[in-house]
């Protein structure tokens, strides 16, 4: 009895165990699992309730200063999607080697859903600027979180909190230093006994007539720094424009010329209208460093330090330190980066003052070195599509001279001039298809750009008869090099920055078609011929009316034929069949639908010709990226039933040209 008592004693404390084990673990695997898929409710730094995970393991930030901040709290394990400015950044993936693999996401102002989705992110990070975050957010069903940069300390505290408790403690680190540094400003100004704080004026990227006011990141580092912004009452957190009699009545101690400002410190020097300005009487003029990651005056990581360097420069008898050894630590402890003395001071000192550029060079399409003027410049445009690319970067204000179709709106000129009616104003300098040379001169441009392979005849006259003109050629007739001519542009009309952005809108869209042709099998591909005003005139295989219906998924049945829109037969068209025609704008579609010579074609049996919508669609203009998109609704309308192109073109003409889409319907 003792016995089988003993043994019903053991049977029922092992299944007492073994169930207690078996729970332990369920337990732990639950925890788990809850950390992960357990929510939170936070308020980000535009006031919005967003609801997070607790533990956060998969991150993408879409504006490039958050990015910094990100990596230099330790975040980089948790970022699978990174804004497209950090993919590029060379001293970015130096320092942190891993995000060269990590997909670029666009930015804040027009990211790639597409992108996003497929990185699978549990949270968003962008500015606090952005647009309309709830719209992304919508969007995307992925949560998004704004920051505020400019409020350095609260956005280190903020984001390390989202991100958990690693971030935390590298979030006191930094907080630790930027408020020890600004300590020690204020101490030591303090203990000198100044009587009056520097006055600052900032000089923005439109030259000495442009500053940054209260709104912007300069004035909460002037401010850090022990100095005054002479421009605080000045509203609007970009460059915004001032008077000389004004900046003469502000008096600055020290001018910083910011890192994209054009003048340099030897054209302020030289220039009688600021003679009696303190800053320019001591020489007290500055040009602001590039930075590591980005340059100072801007809201990132390296703001902190950018403080440091002000006050330096605001108070170097005041101040003691060696702001070389400050900023070597600053970039080992914040970003890992063993930077050399030589490095550091290419940092701090860009451009030594007397050797301000006043000239860059400028490689365009036909790989001509041409040196232009640096800074903002009055330039001829003369041609529309390029017209049309000044105006899409945000530099309609340099145009001073276009081509006639642009002046007179029509053809090729119509939409631009529609678009921008000040063009119309604008001088254009031809008597017949040749250049007007002493036209063109008397409105004295600083640069001409032109391009077309037609037209090279016209470039090389004007540098022929006017050898002091510099002439920039930006072709945008082979898509190989297209988004390459965006760059020169770009750089000819001091927009460099813009024209990545639109290169990166202008990509996703092209990227996006691309998808959607991967879908069709080679056998269903469409065959399509593209005529010109009439049908009777081919666009062969090295054209760019070629690659638009290679890329919308389609086949030129003229692809061997060479020469400008050679002609084709009745018999021709015939023997090709082709499914689907298009024209240029303007021709006549019912003419080609009732041509009895070609009646049993199949597009014209199945009623698919069309004419482009506006002209300029088929080449050298941003539209005419469109235009790939457009065609592939008309090959493939089942693929393409998930977009409304009518949609698509409103928000395609409103992100390049920031005007609605006005024209046919599509």
């Amino acid at each position: 009895m003792k016995k089988r008592n003993f043994i019903l004693f053991l049977i029922i404390c092992s299944v007492l165990f073994f169930s207690n084990g078996i729970y332990a673990s369920g337990t732990r695997e639950s925890a788990e699992n809850a950390a992960q898929t357990e929510t939170r409710m936070v308020t980000d730094m535009r006031g919005r309730s967003v609801e997070v995970p607790v533990t956060i393991s998969r991150a993408a930030s879409v504006f490039p200063y958050v990015t910094f901040l990100t990596l230099a709290l330790g975040g980089g394990d948790v970022l699978v999607g990174i804004d497209s400015a950090s993919a590029g950044n060379e001293n970015l993936i130096r320092t942190y080697p891993e995000m060269k693999d990590i997909p670029a996401m666009g930015m804040f102002f027009n990211v790639n859903p597409e992108s996003i989705l497929e990185a699978d992110p549990q949270v968003v990070f962008t500015v606090n600027w952005d647009k309309d975050p709830d719209k992304t957010q919508d969007l995307l069903n992925v949560p998004v979180i704004c920051i505020d940069l400019n409020l350095y300390r609260e956005s280190i505290e903020f984001l390390s909190g989202i991100l958990g408790s690693g971030a935390e403690s590298r979030g006191n680190e930094l907080v630790s230093w930027y408020e020890d540094k600004k300590d020690f400003i204020a101490e030591s100004i303090n203990k000198a006994d100044v009587k009056e704080p520097a006055k600052v004026y900032i000089v923005g990227g439109k030259g000495i007539h442009s500053t940054f006011g209260k709104e912007s990141t300069w004035q909460y580092e002037i401010e850090d720094a022990g100095g005054v912004n002479v421009a605080a009452d000045v509203a609007g957190g970009g460059a915004q424009e001032v008077s000389a009699e004004q900046i003469i009545i502000w008096k600055p101690d020290v001018i910083i010329l910011d890192s994209a400002c054009p003048d340099s410190a030897e054209d302020l020097l030289n220039n009688d209208t600021f003679r009696d300005v303190p800053a320019v009487k001591t020489k007290r003029i500055y040009r602001a460093p590039v930075g590591f990651l980005d340059t100072f005056g801007r809201p990132h990581m390296e703001s902190a330090l950018a403080r440091l360097w002000l006050a330096d420069k605001l108070y170097p008898d005041e101040i003691n330190i060696d702001i070389v050894d400050e900023a070597k630590k600053f970039y080992s402890k914040f970003y890992g980066a063993k930077l050399s003395d030589s490095e550091i001071d290419a940092i701090l000192n860009p451009v030594k003052q007397s050797d301000e550029p006043s000239n860059i060079t400028v490689t365009d399409s036909i790989g001509n070195k041409v040196l232009i003027p640096a800074g903002d410049k009055k330039v001829a445009s003369l041609r529309s599509g390029i017209t049309e690319i000044i105006c899409a970067l945000g530099a309609v204000d340099s145009i001073i001279a276009v081509d006639e179709m642009t002046k007179d709106g029509y053809m090729y000129g119509e939409f631009i001039s529609l678009a921008y009616p000040q063009l119309m104003e604008q001088t254009a300098p031809y008597s017949g298809r040749d250049v007007n040379i002493e036209e063109l001169l008397s409105i004295e441009p600083d640069l001409v750009l032109h391009g077309g392979f037609g037209r090279i005849r016209q470039a090389d006259s004007i540098k022929n008869q006017a050898p002091e003109l510099p002439v920039v050629i930006a072709h945008f007739e082979t898509m190989d090099a297209y988004m390459d001519d965006i760059r020169i542009v770009g750089k000819c009309v001091n927009a460099e920055d813009r024209a990545e952005v639109l290169i990166t809108y202008l990509q996703q869209k092209l990227d996006m078609i691309k998808e959607l042709t991967k879908k069709i099998p080679e056998d269903r591909k469409k065959s399509v011929f593209y005529g010109g005003h009439d049908v009777y005139h081919a666009y062969g295989g090295n054209t760019f009316e070629h690659f638009q219906i290679v890329n919308a998924g389609g086949v030129n049945p003229a692809e061997s034929l060479t020469g400008w829109m050679p002609e084709v037969s009745p018999e021709q068209l015939l023997n090709w069949n082709p499914d689907v025609i298009i024209l240029l704008n303007g021709a006549d579609v019912e003419a080609v639908m009732n041509d009895d010579r070609i009646e049993s074609i199949s597009a014209i049996r199945n009623g698919n010709v069309y004419a482009l919508p506006q002209a300029g669609w088929d080449f050298s203009t941003p539209r005419a990226l469109f235009c790939i998109e457009w065609i592939f609704s008309k090959l493939y309308p089942e693929e393409y039933s998930s977009f409304d192109i009518n949609k698509q073109a409103d928000d395609f003409f409103m992100q390049v040209f920031n005007v609605s889409y006005e024209g046919p319907e599509l």
